[in-house]
């Protein structure tokens, strides 16, 4: 990945290319588990990639591509949202994610672990969403936040916990008579 920060320091265009290929699903799901919009996730995809090339220039300085990607997205997310143009362009709306990758633990439910999800506070449901939709290491999700990886996976560890909660919580409200299972 470091000759391919270089090529893209050096303006190579094929170089973007590579990243993109590389990097734009990942990017997607994120951004649309974010934003909650296609539409709304392929305009901030593309924003992401501009100000990544607008700002090439100081890509030598990175230490993670890939994490710093992830931090521009971030960032043109808050940016995209805070918009009140876009916010009437487009409204949020339900979606249904792109198919995950092979190496992501299936669920049974995975209408039932979006609620919980979005039960999480902001922050935890940002580590969540980065570590899966991402596919980022806590080294690249605590670079992208600008947090230090001992809280980003105290962050996660936390979320994942509410959310198991959340989820058995609904299911014994469906099931109140069901036998309890020991710890």
């Amino acid at each position: 990945m470091q000759q391919l920060q270089q090529r893209l320091a050096a303006g190579d265009e094929a170089a973007f290319a590579e990243l993109y290929d590389a990097l734009a699903l990942r990017l997607y799901r994120f951004l649309l588990s974010r934003l909650r919009s296609r539409d709304a996730a392929d305009d901030v995809l593309q924003e992401t990639f501009v100000r990544l090339a607008q700002g090439r220039a100081g890509l030598r300085q990175v230490r993670h591509l890939t994490a710093y990607l992830f931090g521009i997205a971030r960032h043109e997310v808050e940016r995209y949202v805070s918009s009140a143009r876009h916010r009437r362009r487009y409204p949020f709306e339900s979606f249904e994610a792109p198919p995950m990758a092979a190496t992501t633990p299936p669920w049974e439910n995975t209408d039932e672990v979006e609620l919980a999800l979005g039960q999480l506070p902001d922050l935890q449901r940002e580590v969540v969403e980065l570590k899966i939709f991402g596919e980022l290491t806590f080294v690249e999700i605590a670079e992208a936040l600008g947090t230090p990886q001992g809280t980003v996976a105290t962050r996660y560890r936390t979320a994942l916990s509410r959310m198991r909660a959340w989820l058995e919580q609904r299911e014994d409200d469906r099931h109140p008579h069901a036998p309890r299972k020991l710890p």
